[in-house]
């Protein structure tokens, strides 16, 4: 990973320039191809995109080079409204992962910048949508790992800026209200809040009025580690009190060191076995999986479609956590998967590494989020044919069979599949075609040609579109005629001279001699031999067979051209004139006049056009049906 994090230049002089245009949908591995911070904003501005992209530990796709122009884009992407919030603060936690302190720095640097364009924006009192971009930025701010700021020279600058804004009442009423609270979290760093020192007490005043939410920020923001802890841990048993699980609330204080120490309270699914699991179908999204195939290079692109989001994008990253519920044996109520350990939860849960998404086109990643292979071979992508109309997800926990997500599974039609011969006027190749309609609603063809072997799945709907084809080479097209010769230039005329030698015009310049004939076209090449055979199973083939008699077929090569006629040679030029002269006799003088130039030689004539070659015939087609 290329890692270069200079002091940032003002957003306003980084944000011009044209933004780059890419084609949609983008891949995740598109995106990693194109590595760039335009790119990364293109990718998390499509529909379902998700921010694994941004974890630079990623086991799938992901940035690998981040630098200033990166950084200033992505604060663009969420100034701007490219990119929605919540996704933003998403990619923008996982990429500060992976960052050293140098870059993280950096990151932080964009960040005060844009909070800072935004809460200066005109408009921002009247634009939830500005005012929703600030909260991002705001909690993210208060959140931030300890000890980690923007360049303190700018960070400095920011905040007294800031505070003069306050004290002046130069801003709005939700911006002042940003602003004190910004100010105050940078007083909490001190150990200070309400201009007081932070001490137990404070803490356990907080848990008695039930507020977590600034429990949090002192437990992020606190300089002494030990208080920090002792504000999770306030925390902590606000939720066990809380908690509808009998475990958890008459064994609080096991369950508070474990939560401590672990950030979540996980249950082993191997010690209580799993009895049965549900699905809230609400909670993660329903889509279906489109199959784009490359045929010729037996791959495919998995893309999604539908649900409530219309066209086509990537694929959604599959979260599980809150929509699954598993029964455990010896656990009273159903458990969810865990959440990250910053969310310090004692609520029982099944550790993420647990729970197996049982296709082979998913994987899990380090935080628990499932997503899925983007681009493979054609062969594996046959195997999804299998679940018939569906995409099948089995989940399993613990090895545990539970259940199975249903995805709609659609592949989209293919281009023609044209083989033809190698040079000008070759016969097609003869084709091994095997058409499996054992689903009655898809064809899958196996189409093998001399060594090679290709793999194409189209669904009945649109199978009347889809053609198999040997096609034989056009014939070679013929030679060009000879290029006549050019005619000669005509020779110059005398000149005139004293005393009265007249000047003599020029010669005329040959003609141009006349273009050769050209050679005749080849003929075409024959269409290949095709054998088709056909499954159907269980029911009738007739329909198939009439289908598969106009859309597979074999195509003899076209004409090849008579060649052009050789083109004519070009006329001479004619032979300049004499020139004039100016005499003089006895004190006066006199002209003689200059003579007229040559005519140019016509040019020779265009040669006769060769006769095109003969048109080939198509091959022969042959139809078997099995079971």
């Amino acid at each position: 990973m290329r890692l270069a994090i200079p002091l940032l230049l003002p957003v306003a002089l980084v944000a011009g320039g044209c933004v780059p245009v890419f084609p949609m949908p983008m891949t995740a591995t598109q995106f990693a191809q194109a590595n760039s911070g335009a790119a990364l904003v293109a990718y998390l501005g499509q529909p379902d995109a998700g921010p694994s992209v941004c974890d630079l530990a990623n086991r799938g796709p992901h940035l690998t080079l981040v630098n200033a122009e990166t950084l200033e884009l992505l604060g663009d992407g969420l100034r701007e409204g490219r990119v929605k919030p919540e996704l933003w603060r998403r990619c923008i936690e996982a990429l500060l992962k992976g960052l050293q302190r140098p870059e993280a720095v950096g990151l932080m640097d964009v960040m005060g910048t844009t909070y800072r364009a935004l809460l200066r924006d005109g408009d921002f009192e009247q634009n939830p949508l500005l005012q929703k971009r600030l909260a991002v930025l705001h909690e993210m701010f208060l959140e931030r790992p300890n000890g980690l700021s923007a360049h303190p020279a700018l960070m400095d600058g920011w905040l007294s800026e800031l505070d003069q804004a306050i004290e002046r009442e130069r801003l709005g009423p939700i911006a002042m209200t940003y602003g004190k609270d910004l100010l105050a979290t940078v007083d909490l760093e001190q150990g200070l809040w309400r201009g007081k020192p932070v001490r137990e007490a404070a803490l356990d005043a907080l848990q008695a009025m039930g507020n977590e939410k600034l429990l949090r920020r002192f437990a992020a923001r606190l300089p002494d580690p030990a208080m920090r802890q002792q504000a999770l841990r306030r925390i902590v048993r606000l939720h066990i009190a809380a908690s509808q699980f009998p475990e958890v609330r008459n064994n609080a204080r096991t369950v508070e060191d474990i939560v401590i120490k672990l950030g979540r309270y996980p249950v082993s699914p191997v010690q209580f076995a799993p009895r049965s699991a549900s699905l809230d179908a609400t909670r993660i999204p329903i889509r279906g999986v489109l199959v784009r195939q490359q045929i010729l290079k037996q791959t495919v692109t998995l893309l999604g479609y539908g649900g409530d989001r219309p066209g086509v994008s990537v694929l959604p990253e599959l979260s599980l956590r809150g929509a699954l519920q598993i029964e455990l044996a010896g656990i009273s109520r159903p458990v969810t998967l865990c959440g990250p350990a910053k969310d310090v939860d004692p609520t029982p849960c099944v550790a993420a590494e647990e729970v197996k998404l049982d296709n082979p086109m998913a994987y899990l990643d380090q935080d628990g989020a499932f997503h899925f292979v983007e681009h493979v071979a054609m062969r594996d992508a046959v195997v999804l044919t299998q679940g018939g109309g569906n995409f099948l997800l089995p989940v399993s926990v613990a090895r545990h069979p539970l259940l199975t997500l249903n995805w709609g599974l659609w592949f989209e039609k293919p281009e023609n599949l044209v083989l033809s011969g190698g040079p000008p006027g070759d016969e097609g190749p003869n084709l091994g075609v095997s058409v499996d309609n054992r689903n009655a609603n898809r064809l899958v063809y196996t189409v093998g040609a001399g060594g090679a072997s290709y793999l194409a799945v189209v669904e009945m709907a649109e199978a009347q579109g889809f053609h198999v084809v040997s096609a034989g080479r056009q014939g070679p097209s013929g030679a060009r005629g000879q290029r006549g010769y050019d005619g000669r230039r005509g020779s110059d005329g005398q000149n005139a001279s004293c005393p009265s030698t007249a000047a003599s015009p020029g010669a005329p310049g040959e003609n141009g001699g006349p273009g050769g004939l050209a050679g005749p076209g080849g003929n075409g090449g024959r269409g290949g031999d095709i054998t088709v055979q056909v499954h159907c199973g269980s029911h009738p083939c007739g329909a198939i067979l009439d289908l598969l008699r106009l859309t597979v077929y074999s195509q003899g090569g076209a004409a090849g051209f008579g060649g052009s006629g050789g083109a004519g040679g070009t006329g001479g030029s004619g032979g300049r004139g004499g020139s004039s002269v100016t005499c003089y006799a006895n004190g006066q003088s006199y002209s003689i006049a200059a003579a007229s130039d040559g005519a140019r030689g016509l040019d020779g004539r265009r040669g006769p056009d060769g006769p095109p070659g003969l048109p080939a015939p198509p091959g022969r087609v042959g139809f078997r049906t099995g079971p």
